[in-house]
């Protein structure tokens, strides 16, 4: 019996040998293997960017001598050298090459007209937002002693979830956030929209437009106009959100009064189903002026380049909040109209607004 054992034991063995073999040369397999074990992604990603650093340097002769650049692994830094005569520090972050190129341009047409841009700017340049370029170009700035008046952070058309609305939702305060997670599945909604400190002023930008009844019944009841809100998608840049999907459940909210009173409601539904929450990962609030220089400074570029209206409102560059600890304020946007020229007159007027 003992003998049978071992011989049953030896084969196991030797089907299990066969096995293995067989799925080291096998194409879908030898193919993973070998991705395993090409170069980094990451070493591979800053060639790239040492390339584009490359032809951006040899695009322009002039480039050269108006730029200092640096490469990073997820991205690259363009500074502008400018003069002693700035009059101020502005730092761009941006993810579409048609947005870099109309900074780059802007800059070009005022030195053109044998003008200077009334301020230095840096701009930092990636394919989409990662925290870890945020770190690398943080690390960076901070060795080199730079600081900036403004971060204005120029979203790419793909992550602007606001794209189609006639209105340049203005981010002038990154929102907190908190992600949670679930024991199990809640059957109960949490999800909810609440009203913030955007909301009115909003409404009555908008009011000018085709939003008048939206204004109408919401100071006759609020609450339908939020669900109306919710229904567009404005709510998300608006409002206080709380939003959730399968287990997962997201709190948005401008400050952290705001996250308490949704986390509360989401602890007392999850009681009720007998489970429990887990905070898997928080963002804070931004820095925010209440009388910003520079949402008036934007606002009237837009006013001047006749392009659209301007409305305050939240957003949640979470990746970018390293970066504020070298910026005294924060704003984000994305320009709506893509045509190049808008785009390239927009930064002309604010390069050299005084």
């Amino acid at each position: 019996m003992r003998i049978v054992s071992l011989v049953l034991i030896a084969v196991f063995l030797l089907i299990l040998i066969l096995m293995i073999r067989i799925l080291q040369y096998h194409p879908v397999w030898n193919t993973i293997q070998k991705k395993k074990k090409s170069a980094e992604p990451e070493a591979e990603e800053k060639v790239y960017w040492q390339t584009r650093e490359s032809i951006f340097l040899q695009r322009n002769p002039l480039n050269r001598m108006y730029y200092d650049t640096q490469a990073f692994s997820h991205g690259m830094l363009v500074r502008y050298k400018g003069t002693n005569e700035q009059k101020g520090n502005i730092l761009f972050t941006v993810y579409d090459e048609t947005i870099f190129n109309a900074i780059m341009l802007a800059c070009e047409r005022i030195l053109r007209h044998n003008e200077a841009p009334l301020y230095t700017f840096t701009v930092l340049y990636s394919n989409h937002p990662s925290a870890a370029f945020s770190q690398e170009a943080l690390a960076y700035l901070k060795k080199n002693y730079m600081h900036f008046e403004l971060c204005l952070s120029l979203l790419d058309q793909k992550s602007a979830s606001l794209a189609p609305y006639r209105y340049l939702l203005l981010g002038v305060q990154r929102q907190k956030t908190m992600q949670l997670e679930s024991g199990k599945l809640l059957h109960r909604n949490v999800s909810a929209v609440h009203d913030a400190g955007l909301t009115l002023p909003a409404l009555k930008i908008m009011q000018e437009g085709n939003d008048h009844r939206l204004v109408l019944r919401y100071r006759m009841a609020r609450k339908k106009a939020l669900d109306e809100l919710e229904k567009s998608g404005l709510a998300y840049a608006l409002c206080d959100t709380c939003t959730m999907s399968g287990s997962h459940i997201e709190l948005c909210a401008s400050d952290d009064e705001g996250v308490e009173k949704m986390l509360s409601r989401c602890q007392d539904e999850a009681e009720a189903e007998g489970t429990s929450l887990y905070v898997t990962s928080e963002c804070e609030a931004g820095k925010h002026e209440r009388e910003s220089i520079w949402q008036k400074k934007i606002t009237a570029c837009y006013e001047h380049c006749d392009l659209v209206e301007v409305v305050p409102a939240y957003f949640r560059d979470d990746e970018e909040a390293e970066l504020e600890r070298v910026c005294h304020e924060h704003l984000s946007f994305m320009p709506e109209d893509f045509r190049q020229l808008s785009i390239i007159d927009f930064f002309v007027s604010l390069l050299s607004q005084g």
